[in-house]
C-alpha cells in the first residue's frame, strides 16, 4: 500500500494533467457546457469520481489548485435534484482542498454567488461549512480586506439554520435573529464579503422565506 501511494503521489502532476486534457478533449474545451448538456447521469459524473479518488493524495498547492479547477465545472451544472447532490459532494471535497491552496480567497466571489443558486439543504449546509473553513484559514483571516470573514461565515450559518428537532424544518427563530443582526455587519464588512449575504437574501426572497417578513 505504501509503495502504491508513493507511486501515485510521484505521478500526481501527470495524472491531473491527463485528466484535464481528457476533460478538455471530451467536452470540446468547455467542460461546464458539456456537463450541462449531459445532465447528471453516469457520463457526467465519471470524471468526478476519479477526481474524488485522487483528492486524498495531493501534496502541494499546485496540485490542489489543479484539482479545484477540475471540480469547478460540476458546481455549474444546471439545477436538478441530482445536480444538487453532486454539488454538495463537490463542495465538501473542495472544503478539504482549502488548506492546501496558496490563495483560497481568489474564489470567494464564486462561492458567494452560490448562495443564490443552491436549493437543497445538503448543498447549502456544505456551502456554509466551506465558508466556515475559509474563515478558519490563517491566511484568509489575516487578509486586510477579509477581517470580517469569520462574522460573515457565522451569519451565513444562522441564515441557513434548520431545526434540529424536526426533519427538514427551517429554524425560523435563528433565521429571523440572523437577519436582525445583519445591519451592523453590513456596515463594517468590506464589499467582497457582502456578496454571499446578498445572494442568500435573494435566495430567500425567491422562496418567500418568512424570515424576511419580519
Amino acid at each position: 500500500a505504501t509503495t502504491a501511494r508513493s507511486l501515485l503521489e510521484a505521478h500526481m502532476a501527470d495524472l491531473l494533467s491527463a485528466l484535464h486534457a481528457r476533460l478538455t478533449s471530451k467536452f470540446g474545451g468547455d467542460a461546464a457546457k458539456a456537463l450541462n448538456a449531459a445532465g447528471t447521469g453516469e457520463a457526467a459524473t465519471r470524471e468526478l469520481r476519479l477526481l474524488s479518488a485522487l483528492a486524498p493524495y495531493l501534496s502541494s498547492a499546485t496540485q490542489a489548485q489543479q484539482l479545484l479547477e477540475l471540480f469547478l465545472p460540476y458546481l455549474r451544472l444546471k439545477p436538478t435534484p441530482r445536480a444538487e447532490r453532486v454539488k454538495e459532494q463537490v463542495l465538501r471535497l473542495v472544503g478539504g482542498l482549502l488548506p492546501l491552496l496558496e490563495r483560497p480567497e481568489l474564489h470567494l466571489r464564486f462561492f458567494g454567488q452560490m448562495f443564490a443558486q443552491l436549493r437543497a439543504r445538503g448543498g447549502r449546509a456544505a456551502l456554509c461549512e466551506l465558508w466556515t473553513r475559509l474563515a478558519a484559514l490563517p491566511a484568509t483571516a489575516a487578509a486586510a480586506d477579509l477581517g470580517e470573514i469569520g462574522a460573515v461565515a457565522a451569519a451565513l450559518n444562522e441564515l441557513n439554520a434548520f431545526d434540529g428537532a424536526s426533519v427538514d424544518e427551517l429554524d425560523y427563530e435563528r433565521r429571523v435573529s440572523g437577519y436582525a443582526a445583519l445591519p451592523p455587519l453590513v456596515n463594517r464588512a468590506p464589499s467582497p464579503l457582502l456578496r454571499p449575504l446578498l445572494a442568500n437574501a435573494i435566495h430567500d426572497v425567491e422562496r418567500d422565506d418568512i424570515a424576511l417578513r419580519h
